[in-house]
This record gives structure tokens, C-alpha cells and sequence, in this order.
């Protein structure tokens, strides 16, 4: 059988998670900017990034009781939030689901079921659609209060913020270690478009989204320096 190799040489990928390959201990004292939203001029450092993900992780995993079992889902759209909650959940070792806000009932509806959510973060905008949905499928009122919360700084309509699991502790988390054949658990699972009928959960290890980061920077050659600035530009 015929192998054929890239034109580039092998890329050396860690077996490590996610959170510790993006998020390592040394930026606990690195202050400079990590995000920056372009709308509001508001920044997110390297060390507030880290540090509240660490906190958001510990708050789920010692009051909301979410383990490497769990799946959670963040339905939101763009914000400097999303990325303290994408890692914070990262970092529990729990599996993140993320779904389109622009999302109608019926496929929201089907994403929840689905990926068996046991925890939600929902933007303000998506809240009652969510909640509706929930109590559809039997989760009682309680539930809904306890594991529906706001993916924004201010609760709403009865739901309490994200920021409540950063503040009713003063310790952080510990992320969960991947090693060995652990770096292949899922860490993400996003969903298709659908095109021949409901939308389908594509399942993405800690391995695969290491590799993906791993071997961008390698193939293209990019030496980008400490304090170089990159562009993101994200659909709504």
C-alpha cells in the first residue's frame, strides 16, 4: 500500500487536556491580554482567563456535583464569557455541548435531548425558550432553577448568573488531568447542520482539538511573538 506524507515534517502533539495545554499553570501570573471585544473595548487577561475558568470549574464540580460524566451545553452567543465557561467546563473534565442561539425549538429541543445535558448555560436572550423546553422533557422546576443559569454577569428572570459559581467560593479548582488513553474522552460535541435530517453530534477528543491547534501552528510555520495581536472575526 501506497503512503503518502505531508510535505511537512511530524508535529509533536502533547497527550495532555485541553485546558492544561491552552491554559498551563505559568499564565496564573501572565497579565496580558488574552480576548479583547471589539464592541465594548472591555479585555480579558491570560491570568483572569485562567483564574476564573479554575474557579467557574470548582464551583461546578463542588455545588452542581458535574463530573467527567456530565454533559454540559452553552447556548450564547459570542462573548468574553464563553471562553471562561468553555474551558471552566474543560476543566471538570466534563464534556461541553454547544449549540446555535439563532437555534428554533425543534432543534434546540433535539441538541438538549440528545446530548443528555445535565446543565445548562443560557444566554438571556435564549432563557425562556430553554426553560420551556426543559420542563417539556420533564425536568422539574427545581432542576430548571438549579442547572439553568446565565452565560452573562447578571442574572435573569429568576436564573441566577454563571458569576454565583465564582463568588460563593474563595479556593480554585484543580483541572482534571488527562494522561494516557484519558486524552481521547470527548471533550466537545457540536452538531452538524442536519442536511438530511436532524442535526448529528460530532464527538471531538482532547486529543483531536490538541492536534488541530498543535498542527496548525506547525504546518503553516507562524512565529507569532509575545504581544502580537490576532483578529477574529465570528458570525453572530
Amino acid at each position: 500500500m501506497t503512503e503518502i506524507k505531508s510535505i511537512y515534517s511530524d508535529a509533536d502533539i502533547p497527550k495532555v487536556g485541553l485546558f492544561d495545554f491552552v491554559l498551563p499553570p505559568e499564565l496564573d501570573s501572565n497579565h496580558n491580554t488574552a480576548f479583547i471585544d471589539a464592541t465594548t473595548g472591555i479585555q480579558l487577561t491570560y491570568s483572569q482567563l485562567r483564574t476564573n475558568a479554575l474557579k467557574l470549574a470548582y464551583g461546578l464540580r463542588k455545588f452542581k456535583a458535574i463530573t467527567k460524566n456530565d454533559t454540559v451545553l452553552v447556548i450564547s452567543p459570542n462573548s468574553l464569557v464563553y471562553p471562561i465557561i468553555f474551558l471552566g467546563t474543560s476543566a471538570t473534565g466534563a464534556k461541553v455541548s454547544v449549540a446555535n442561539p439563532a437555534y428554533t425549538h425543534l432543534e434546540l429541543s433535539h441538541q438538549i435531548k440528545d446530548c443528555k445535558a445535565s446543565f445548562i448555560f443560557a444566554h438571556p436572550d435564549n432563557i425562556n425558550l430553554t426553560k420551556q423546553i426543559l420542563k417539556e422533557i420533564g425536568w422539574s422546576d427545581n432542576k430548571i432553577s438549579d442547572r439553568l443559569v446565565t452565560a452573562t454577569d447578571k442574572g435573569f428572570n429568576g436564573h441566577k448568573s454563571y458569576t454565583q459559581l465564582l463568588t460563593v467560593q474563595r479556593q480554585f479548582g484543580i483541572p482534571v488531568a488527562f494522561t494516557g488513553e484519558d486524552v481521547h474522552d470527548v471533550a466537545l460535541m457540536c452538531y452538524s447542520s442536519g442536511t438530511t435530517g436532524l442535526s448529528k453530534g460530532v464527538m471531538t477528543s482532547h486529543y483531536n482539538l490538541v492536534a488541530n491547534i498543535t498542527q496548525l501552528a506547525w504546518s503553516r510555520g507562524y512565529t507569532i511573538q509575545k504581544g502580537d495581536t490576532l483578529m477574529s472575526v465570528l458570525l453572530e
